[in-house]
């Protein structure tokens, strides 16, 4: 028999914000409008910032300002497309959005 390990995660409107710029494939950094909504990563401790944009995962070590870096685009094999448009919602996808539970 095989083990599975699943993960779900909430989407809470209060942890949801908006990209402030396009964000290209080729960017550095996501421009966002609201970074205090998001969990703060811990790179020493390999605890990266996570958020769903459109349905790409994007694991993020850096936050200056509003804008998140050292990224990690597509993860966990979601899509990269060309382009998010500005006002496309930015989704907290830290682990303090986890569900507990066992399946």
């Amino acid at each position: 028999m095989t083990n599975y390990t699943w993960e779900f995660k909430r989407i809470v409107q209060s942890n949801t914000t908006v990209l402030t710029t396009d964000l290209h494939q080729s960017d550095a950094y996501a421009n966002i409008a609201n970074v205090s909504i998001l969990s703060v990563p811990v790179p020493s401790s390999n605890n990266p910032g996570i958020v769903y944009i459109n349905g790409e995962k994007i694991v993020f070590y850096s936050i200056n300002g509003n804008s998140l870096g050292q990224m990690r685009r597509g993860a966990w094999g979601t899509g990269v497309p060309l382009v998010h448009p500005a006002g496309t919602l930015v989704v907290d996808a830290s682990s303090r959005q986890n569900i507990e539970g066992n399946i």
